[in-house]
């Protein structure tokens, strides 16, 4: 059962990345635009968390920071909420592939919600 399980996901993998990326890519885009400044200064995070208050690096301050983190929780609350979408557009990529057709992600979540 293993053997199959790993042998459909290596034959379907890029279709299997792309059922992923087609949906999260562009949510983790649009928050890395939206709070560039903190993406860029990634590694000071650790120093800006001490800053004194009011105090910035490249505009970054512990008030952005907490936001961009309290913001990013709402990113993988949504990423979780996408689950049963994910589940299903997988579901039809195996069932195309078991009966001999090849799948395709536009296939795939045209019919994420039909069993």
């Amino acid at each position: 059962m293993l053997n199959n399980t790993l042998r459909t996901v290596f034959r379907n993998f890029s279709t299997l990345f792309l059922v992923v990326a087609v949906l999260v890519v562009p949510v983790h885009l649009a928050y890395t635009l939206i709070y560039k400044d903190v993406a860029q200064v990634e590694e000071l995070h650790p120093y800006i968390e001490n800053l004194p208050r009011g105090r910035q690096v490249q505009g970054v301050g512990r008030a952005g920071l907490a936001e961009a983190r309290r913001r990013f929780v709402w990113v993988t609350v949504a990423e979780l909420l996408l689950l049963p979408l994910l589940a299903g557009a997988t579901r039809r990529v195996v069932a195309v592939d078991v009966a001999g057709g090849l799948p395709g992600v536009i296939d795939a979540y045209r019919h994420v919600f039909s069993k």
